[in-house]
């Protein structure tokens, strides 16, 4: 599917490398909109990676209080669950 000439001339596909599973296909949106354009620019996010950013920068809590809520298991991180549950590092 990635050498089709129709879905390499829409540019369905955005090759992004991963923090766990390297370089990955993603796919795109299927429409294209002339005023605002989506852009693929990261890859997915590994569980709680972009915490600090939602959470301090965006909805403007301390280091204090992401801390609390991290006591209190309302958000959490890729390091809070068991290992038996985390990806596997390529080799």
């Amino acid at each position: 599917m990635l050498n089709d000439p129709q879905v390499k001339h829409r540019e369905h596909f955005r090759l992004l490398q991963h923090k766990v599973i390297g370089w990955h296909h993603y796919h795109t949106p299927a429409y294209k909109l002339s005023k605002t354009p989506a852009h693929l620019w990261k890859a997915s996010p590994c569980l709680g990676q972009d915490n600090d950013f939602v959470y301090e920068e965006l909805l403007g809590y301390t280091d204090e209080e992401v801390a609390q809520l991290l006591l209190d298991g309302v958000i959490t991180t890729e390091h809070d669950i068991p290992d038996i549950l985390k990806p596997r590092k390529p080799k």
